[in-house]
């Protein structure tokens, strides 16, 4: 779970994300990011995921993965909203869920997977939802 939710690869994200001058280019860098992780610990995440479902102590970890990975982009959101491009009617917190719904691995992986969109076809829709959620107009 560290891998996924605290490793390197997520520190790299939200720095790669704050030098990156728009709202537009850190969500660029934030689905990226994504592709990354979830090619690197996508199997991790599976497994986790469905023994939650039936193991307390695994979900517990994914209870604790999930917190962190909302942390995490609430860091990201924040540098969003520094940029004056987050709409005026969405919290940080409210833009990071919105963006932990779609771009969560679940999620990910029935638009890429299930849908038979591939990679590159869900990270653009997913990621114009949530832009057209999130950014100012």
């Amino acid at each position: 779970m560290d891998m996924w939710t605290a490793g390197q690869l997520v520190l790299d994200v939200i720095a790669v994300c704050e030098a990156a001058d728009s709202a537009r280019a850190k969500m660029k860098v934030l689905a990226e990011g994504y592709v990354a992780i979830y090619e690197q610990s996508g199997d991790i995440i599976r497994i986790l995921t469905r023994a939650a479902a039936s193991t307390p102590a695994a979900e517990d970890f994914l209870r604790t993965a999930d917190q962190r990975h909302q942390d995490a982009l609430r860091q990201i959101v924040g540098q969003i909203r520094d940029t004056g491009d987050l709409a005026d009617r969405v919290s940080v917190d409210d833009a990071a869920k919105i963006i932990f719904f779609h771009f969560r691995y679940d999620q990910f992986t029935l638009a890429a997977d299930t849908f038979g969109w591939g990679v590159d076809r869900a990270v653009r829709w997913i990621t114009q939802r949530i832009e057209s959620a999130i950014l100012k107009a």
